[in-house]
């Protein structure tokens, strides 16, 4: 089998309904929320895909839903299980909870002055922390907090935005651009990949800011 046959065979998949798939999309949601190993492509991909093949009704608009669904579901219980541990024992979890507000960015987020009036158990917060990295020690600390509803409110807007912020992109595309599957597949991986390496620089950029010393010259 070529590459191309490869290529135009899972966009085919997608394009219908495929319990293979669903089951594929569940489980790695699942996985990415309770261990935190993600398949870098894998979801961003199917997404703008998934947004493209409905621009161009290649793909039912109910069917990309239900995919956006299953994917939340995955979310959902693998985050409402991670939490769990944190309701189990209160000696290590405490201690971790202790570490994780002295020792990483949750220290800096809540002595900050712009975020001193936010309450960091909102939903919202716990949206925006899961898109800092901060995923699974947030979950941790809300499991600990008994806090599974604003836990699970948390998971359902980060999900849903995250989710629809590469489908509408792909839509975008599919109006703009009629491509096949092998030049939709090259296209949108390689946008990836620019876009991980943005991140990247951008986030080594902001770590040098942070770790560089004081400036104490004083001019004569």
């Amino acid at each position: 089998m070529d590459f191309e046959t490869l290529i135009n065979q899972s966009v085919a998949m997608l394009s219908e309904f495929n319990l293979v798939v669903l089951l594929v999309l569940f489980g790695v949601c699942f996985i990415s929320e309770t261990v935190g190993l993600t398949i870098p492509y894998l979801l961003e991909t199917a997404w703008l895909m998934g947004g493209y093949q409905v621009a161009n009704g290649e793909l039912s608009l109910w069917l990309l839903i239900l995919l956006i669904l299953v994917a939340q579901a995955g979310r959902q219980i693998g985050a409402l299980a991670l939490s769990r541990l944190g309701m189990v024992g209160s000696g290590p979890i405490e201690r971790f909870i202790t570490f994780l507000r002295t020792r990483t960015p949750l220290k800096k987020m809540s002595e900050s002055p712009a975020l001193q009036r936010v309450n960091l158990y909102s939903p919202f917060a716990i949206a925006v922390g899961r898109f800092m990295w901060l995923r699974i020690p947030l979950t941790l600390l809300m499991g600990a907090k008994r806090k599974t509803k604003v836990l699970m409110l948390g998971v359902l807007i980060s999900g849903l935005f995250y989710d629809a912020l590469y489908v509408i992109f792909g839509a975008v595309v599919g109006k703009v651009f009629t491509l096949n599957p092998v030049q939709m597949v090259i296209i949108f991986t390689g946008g990836l990949t620019l876009l991980y390496i943005g991140t990247f620089a951008i986030q080594q950029v902001v770590s040098r800011l942070k770790n560089k010393p004081p400036n104490t010259s004083r001019g004569v």
